[in-house]
């Protein structure tokens, strides 16, 4: 099948306001990361260690310019296993077990936003999420992969969380992208805006 009919059925569901993340593959240096984390909207989530530190196998191509990781090394998951009732527990690690770590953070996130807004409608839901991603990630900054950090976005309470979280979505990609993990954008504190 070629790739022109997914890449359509992708683009619709993103109009659509499903947010698509796809793994970016385990090949190293090896190989590009592959179709479709390569999409524009599509985000491309790699696999990071315990310590939220990019791990080895991640492709470093620049291909992908906008690339986060989530856990992905190591992670103790059900087994299946042909033999009828035997559970087993093992760890695994790749970019594609960091994704449903992602898509954990970003339902959970999206959940928390729709509480004091509307869901966002069509390509807004993932213009919202890299929002979000970019601004949870700022402690890796200028690294190949932005590591996920949702709890930083939840360092007070409710109202000055939702306060922080409704600056960064009024804030232009290009903006968020320079965002630190200590909330300030270059040359200006977060909390006093970004006019």
């Amino acid at each position: 099948m070629a790739l022109e009919p997914i890449e359509q059925i992708i683009d619709r569901a993103i109009d659509e306001g499903i947010i698509i993340l796809a793994a970016a593959g385990n090949e190293g240096s090896n190989f590009d990361i592959p179709f479709p984390s390569t999409m524009e909207n599509v985000l491309c989530i790699g696999s990071a260690h315990g310590r939220g530190l990019s791990s080895e196998f991640n492709p470093p191509h620049r291909n992908v310019t906008e690339k986060y990781s989530a856990l992905g090394e190591h992670v103790v998951a059900a087994f299946f296993h042909e033999t009828p009732f035997h559970e087993e527990r093992q760890a695994r690690s790749g970019s594609s077990i960091a994704v449903p770590v992602a898509a954990g953070i970003a339902a959970n996130i999206l959940e928390y936003i729709t509480q004091m807004m509307d869901r966002p409608q069509g390509l807004e839901a993932t213009l919202v999420m890299r929002k979000l991603f970019l601004a949870m990630s700022g402690a890796t900054r200028g690294e190949n992969y932005r590591n996920l950090v949702p709890w930083d976005l939840f360092k007070h309470d409710k109202t000055q969380n939702w306060q922080r979280i409704s600056q960064i979505l009024e804030q232009d990609l290009a903006t968020l992208t320079n965002f630190g993990a200590d909330h300030s954008f270059v040359g200006k504190n977060f909390h006093e805006g970004n006019s």
